[in-house]
């Protein structure tokens, strides 16, 4: 698992704020049974074409396991 530094969070933070005004005017679809691994958002919102997380444009889905794991810690 990545390190949860300073340039990681920052870094999820600018996917986050690019992923928005990409999908603006867009709906996610809710059909995924894993969540984000990156921003660990847990809504399970995916963009309409490419199937990546709504929130941070990113493809690496986690179970539900491994997100609960990811919190604990």
């Amino acid at each position: 698992m990545k390190s949860h530094s300073r340039a990681n969070i920052l870094d999820v933070i600018q996917k986050v704020q690019e992923a928005q005004i990409q999908n603006e005017g867009l709906s996610p679809h809710f059909n995924r049974e894993k969540y984000c691994g990156t921003c660990l958002s847990h809504d399970k919102a995916a963009h309409p074409e490419t199937d990546k997380c709504f929130h941070c444009d990113s493809d690496n889905w986690i179970s539900q396991q491994e997100y609960n794991s990811r919190l604990a810690k």
